[in-house]
């Protein structure tokens, strides 16, 4: 468990560098990514392939602080 975080699934954000496409997108350390374009992110591998097929911006749900978010995710 992870700031009350209670599934198994999904990928914990670690650092975001400063000025990077994440940090421009709001990402913070210690996100949580749940989905990414309506599909789940189990871990890092799928939300790797998840992001390489996905369309530029996509919808993304994480898991921050106790509460969900949705943010918009800038894809090169």
């Amino acid at each position: 468990k992870y700031l009350s975080f209670e599934s198994a699934e999904g990928v914990l954000v670690s650092d975001v560098e400063t000025g990077s496409a994440a940090d421009k997108d709001g990402i913070k350390s210690g996100d949580i990514f749940i989905e990414i374009g309506n599909e789940a992110v189990g871990d890092v591998i799928s939300m790797r392939n998840i992001m390489a097929k996905s369309e530029s911006p996509v919808e993304a749900k994480i898991f921050r602080k106790k509460q969900y978010l949705t943010i918009t995710l800038h894809l090169k």
